[in-house]
């Protein structure tokens, strides 16, 4: 189970907080896949209404294609190291609880979530991306042995974690 900090009473949206920049921010937006399986499915939709009717065959589908890429887009996890912590998805941890960060290549993150995984990890994938992130968990009460974060800029949110962590 990965360390997910609970919303304490003094962080609700009543109490006033410092505006702060994340070090690093990516939306691990969906692949051109995904979009293109909306399409056929919108696509197929079209094809069993257009018997009954040509303009609510047209209307139902480019809603629905509409409606299912923004949903596609704003379900996607978001990656920020910002306030000393890293957040990927809804999960979030202080930076001072992970070790060194290491990048992977494609590759490297099949090895990871093949042979090598562990079902205790803590995993933020989108396999349109590419590259991860990998980092161990210090905290001896967590038993997430480790982070596997995806990223289309692996070296950029390595660089962040480091910073955020002062080393």
């Amino acid at each position: 189970m990965p360390h997910v900090e609970p919303t304490l009473p003094s962080d609700t949206a009543d109490s006033p907080r410092p505006a702060t920049t994340a070090a690093y921010s990516e939306r691990l937006s969906p692949g051109i896949w995904t979009y293109g399986a909306i399409a056929l499915f919108c696509v197929f939709v079209f094809v069993m209404i257009v018997i009954a009717s040509l303009p609510i065959a047209a209307a139902v589908s480019l809603t629905l294609l509409a409606a299912g890429s923004v949903f596609a887009f704003v379900t996607s996890p978001v990656v920020t190291v910002a306030d000393g912590h890293l957040q990927a998805g809804r999960a979030r941890i202080p930076v001072t609880l992970l070790g060194s960060p290491r990048t992977l290549d494609r590759a490297e993150v099949s090895t990871m979530m093949g042979p090598s995984f562990d079902p205790r990890a803590y995993a933020c994938l989108r396999t349109s991306t590419g590259g991860a992130v990998v980092m161990d968990v210090l905290d001896p009460q967590d038993p997430t042995p480790w982070w596997l974060v995806s990223t289309r800029h692996p070296e950029a949110l390595a660089r962040a974690v480091r910073a955020a962590q002062g080393r």
